[in-house]
């Protein structure tokens, strides 16, 4: 089932709804489920090439502001 057709809003989907998956970084079997789950559910996964300490503060500094 697609949430964003259905209209149910994204926050109302978590990462937590994904079986085995952990706050933290996500590889092997737990990471192909995240990438099966959120296709069926419509979204996409933000990934970020993070090189440098000033890179990861980017990142986190415009994540703070979405």
């Amino acid at each position: 089932t697609n949430h964003a057709e259905e209209g149910i809003p994204f926050a109302a989907m978590s990462w937590k709804d994904v079986p085995g998956v952990k706050a933290g970084v996500v590889t092997g079997d737990v990471a192909w489920n995240l990438y099966k789950f959120a296709k069926e559910k419509g979204f996409a996964i933000p990934a970020f090439n993070c090189t440098s300490t000033s890179t990861v503060n980017s990142v986190l500094e415009a994540g703070k502001k979405l």
